[in-house]
């Protein structure tokens, strides 16, 4: 007789592939031994250790103390994210747990086939870079780099077969290293960049990067004073083929001249705005877009400071792009519903839209994407300019927003993930409630996102 239990090795793992990652892949290896068998793979696939687990150790073990201790599950790891690290304190100062960095460094030691590390921690990341040394195949790094001298120069000796290179808070040895390390090892390999919040990134820095990999694809410079919108838009003519470009704006609203075949290839376009003025600076810069055309696919604007989006604006926006836009977001801005029907009206192959939602204004903005012939996902952003408790749609208010564009399907409040799947047999759908994570821990938000 046949039953789940004796179904073929292989036949499992591609069932289990298709269960998210949660509570519900330890549960299934509690079920038998050829379940545990076949769930142990994607079980250990991608590490990831938070704050909760940081608090709960050494009472709790780690998924690295386990890999220590069954060094043969060491073979199926390709991600590790260690997104916090347990403290003590020695004296009057907190010092990172001895007995997990031992654990951590030993189990990256074993995990030869690791593809993505994320060392995501504030204080001496770097004491984990040694460990990852000779990782082969890793592909992605991202790492918190508030390094001294001394330790920056392990990031030149890491695999040459890094692609993603993600840094945050670096150093001005960091900094000053980085284009000596593309030069070194990643000028073949390397194809997306993030810096972040690296005060002494300045222009020669980036240019002399950047120079050195014109087969760019992705580049997001955010939170760099020293490296605003200006000094990004000289550079990317060193990377011709970039598809996906953030950057952060800085109180100069003036534009340098380029050719017009410098950002013929981009796709996504985020723009972090801190100019005391986001309007003019988003109407300067559009007027400076013109002389380039490309099939711009994906917007996302950030305002640092109180903003509702100008029409004016909306119709220069989609003037210029709204053949081709299908995502378009507006976080921390104020967006009112005659802006959004014009968007919705001049842009046919809109399919995602993320903006916040105020609750005395859900019917005006539901009766507005009435003309989103295309319209599959709303996404209500948490407007962190607006203080007090954060308020949810209400059942109705969603079906109100389902029954004005039929096209929609999705409608993600928070946490909250409403959902309708419709029907030859069922044209209304049925409205489904689900619970889940927005985004993925550990991401950022200027990153760009599918429908």
């Amino acid at each position: 007789m046949v039953s789940a239990d004796n179904l073929n090795l292989d036949v499992l793992e591609e069932i289990f592939a298709y269960i998210p990652r949660g509570p519900d892949l330890p549960a299934i290896a509690l079920v038998s031994r050829s379940f545990l068998e076949a769930v142990v793979p994607r079980l250990y696939a991608k590490i990831s250790f938070h704050l909760r687990q940081a608090k709960n150790f050494p009472d709790v073990k780690t998924p690295f103390g386990s890999i220590v201790a069954h060094p043969d599950l060491a073979i199926h790891v390709r991600s590790v994210d260690i997104l916090h690290v347990p403290q003590i304190r020695k004296g009057n100062i907190l010092i990172y747990h001895p007995l997990f960095i031992r654990e951590c460094k030993s189990a990256l030691q074993l995990c030869r086939n690791l593809t993505s590390f994320n060392a995501n921690v504030p204080r001496d990341a770097a004491i984990f870079l040694p460990s990852i040394k000779d990782k082969m195949r890793l592909e992605r790094l991202c790492v918190y780099a508030n390094f001294t001298t001394e330790q920056a120069l392990h990031l030149v000796s890491l695999p040459d077969t890094i692609k993603c290179l993600e840094i945050q808070m670096g150093s001005w040895s960091v900094a000053d290293i980085l284009p000596r390390w593309i030069r070194v090892s990643l000028y073949r390999t390397l194809r997306h960049l993030t810096l972040y919040m690296i005060t002494e990134l300045n222009e020669d820095v980036l240019e002399n990067a950047l120079s050195q990999v014109p087969n760019l694809k992705s580049l997001h410079v955010i939170g760099c004073p020293k490296a605003d919108h200006n000094v990004v838009l000289r550079v990317v003519r060193y990377t011709p083929e970039l598809h996906n470009l953030s950057f952060s704006t800085s109180e100069v609203n003036k534009f340098s001249s380029l050719t017009p075949s410098e950002l013929g290839s981009i796709r996504n376009l985020t723009i972090d705005s801190r100019s005391p003025d986001t309007q003019e600076m988003l109407m300067a810069l559009f007027q400076y877009l013109r002389i380039t055309y490309f099939p711009l696919v994906s917007f996302k604007l950030r305002a640092q400071k109180k903003f509702t989006v100008p029409f004016e604006f909306i119709k220069t926006l989609t003037e210029i792009y709204g053949h081709s836009l299908r995502r378009v977001s507006f976080l921390d801005c104020e967006v009112q519903a005659r802006t959004i029907e014009y968007l919705c009206k001049h842009c046919s192959g809109l399919e995602r839209l993320d903006l916040p939602l105020p609750m005395k204004e859900v019917g005006l903005i539901a009766e507005a994407i009435t003309s989103a012939k295309n319209l599959r996902t709303i996404v209500d952003v948490d407007n962190h300019v607006q203080h007090g408790p954060r308020t949810f749609l209400s059942p109705d208010s969603v079906e109100f927003f389902m029954d004005c564009a039929p096209s929609l399907r999705t409608i993600i409040d928070g946490n909250r993930f409403w959902t309708r799947q419709r029907s030859y047999y069922n044209p209304f759908g049925t409205l489904t409630l689900e619970r889940r994570p927005k985004r993925k821990s550990g991401t950022y938000w200027f990153l760009p996102q599918e429908v």
